[in-house]
């Protein structure tokens, strides 16, 4: 990573909050709340913030009555942008084109920020001079999301091996805007799901200085638009990998060295792959249907074109890892292996059944005991996490909200 000196706090500190917006039944109204509660914090250290509502194929006035008296306030501004594309990628990357502030924070119109958080934030950039400053995120359960894999000492700024920083597949937080614009940082469009995973990963893995607010407020995640999202679905593999066949050829990657790549191909397969099999063979499990039965759809959630995309992924996976995951888990290779074996959406779903049963030992072991303690197997990464929750690494500000703010309207 290139050095940078230490910066003292300068004024003002401009920060433009950005809310892609394609439909006012959302509850943005709480989004935009939250943020504008942020200002008194932000005031105190010398920092101004704006907040730019892009709104996303659809009109500007029906958003501007839903905000009420809050359109009035001259902090915001409400952009019209039309692209005709279901996809938060095009309103995003028009905002990060366009703006004119020293950082840039994305936040979705479901979520919201607690209070204090980016005050906390802009602390830990002017004090690191970080290019990036990433959010601790709250989920709807309440919890804070121990990814990425920070080292339990706490580190002031962060390596991508090291501290895991590969599992961490949205930019929530605090962005430096040049530093975006000088790596190539842009939304991938064209997607229906995945439009984060590119950028984000070429961020956290290029020489920008990345870091995290220990103790800082949090982007709160809500599950309030869960039947809303495109990735609620299950769509064919080709379809909702689409984003992986273009990862897999950019230069920055493949310039990666090998234990960068292998981090990034580890993440890949545990949370994505793996993830969209167990949700097929949870779609298909009949204990989740009436009378027991398999879904009419069974042939379509797996089939032999289905195992095929899947052998591809596979495979583009193992590519980017220079052809090796043994860090992979028994329960996971196991799971793997078998969805490149069988056709049959029965047989497929027994297998993630039988995963979903994995005994311990195959959840923390490797098939090769000589590769269970490597970097990235997961009885490291189990133990790091009991020395981080002692150390308190994840801690956070309380789950404080705003006014008007409860756990049942904000999550």
């Amino acid at each position: 990573m290139r050095p940078r000196e230490n910066r003292t706090p300068r004024v003002p500190v401009t920060i433009d909050a950005v809310i892609p917006l394609h439909d006012t039944a959302r509850p943005f109204r709480r989004t935009v709340a939250s943020l504008l509660d942020q200002r008194a914090s932000l005031a105190e250290i010398g920092a101004r913030l704006t907040i730019s509502i892009i709104c996303h194929n659809i009109a500007v006035e029906p958003v501007r009555s839903a905000l009420g008296p809050q359109s009035a306030d001259n902090d915001i501004v409400l952009e019209h942008f039309v692209d005709g594309i279901f996809s938060p990628a095009g309103p995003k990357n028009h905002a990060l084109a366009r703006a004119a502030a020293e950082f840039v924070t994305f936040v979705d119109s479901d979520d919201y920020l607690e209070p204090g958080a980016l005050s906390s934030w802009v602390t830990r950039a002017e004090a690191t001079g970080a290019d990036a400053v990433l959010a601790p995120i709250r989920t709807p359960e309440g919890a804070i999301l121990a990814t990425p894999g920070l080292r339990p000492t706490k580190p002031r700024t962060l390596d991508p091996v090291k501290d895991g920083l590969a599992t961490r597949s949205l930019p929530y937080g605090l962005l430096r805007t040049a530093s975006l614009r000088r790596i190539g940082f842009r939304f991938t469009e064209g997607l229906r799901v995945g439009e984060d995973l590119e950028p984000t990963l070429r961020l956290l893995f290029s020489d920008c200085l990345i870091t995290y607010p220990y103790g800082g407020g949090a982007y709160s995640q809500t599950d309030d638009a869960a039947a809303g999202r495109v990735t609620a679905a299950v769509a064919p593999l080709r379809e909702e990998f689409r984003w992986l066949d273009l990862l897999a050829t950019q230069e920055w990657l493949l310039a990666l060295p090998l234990t960068h790549r292998r981090s990034i191909a580890l993440k890949l397969m545990r949370i994505h792959g793996v993830g969209a099999l167990l949700r097929r063979g949870d779609a298909l499990a009949p204990s989740t249907h009436r009378c027991g039965s398999a879904p009419d759809d069974a042939r379509t959630l797996w089939n032999a074109d289905e195992q095929d995309a899947w052998l591809t992924i596979q495979r583009t996976i193992e590519g980017i890892a220079g052809g090796e995951l043994a860090a992979l888990s028994r329960a996971d290779a196991r799971l793997v292996e078998a969805a490149g074996r069988t056709a049959g959406p029965a047989d497929f779903a027994a297998a993630a059944s039988y995963h979903r049963s994995s005994t311990r030992h195959d959840e923390l072991l490797t098939r090769r005991l000589t590769r269970v303690l490597t970097r990235d197997a997961i009885i490291r990464r189990y133990i790091r996490d009991k020395r981080r929750r002692s150390r308190g690494v994840f801690d956070a500000a309380s789950d404080a909200r705003g006014p008007g703010m409860t756990r049942s309207s904000a999550e």
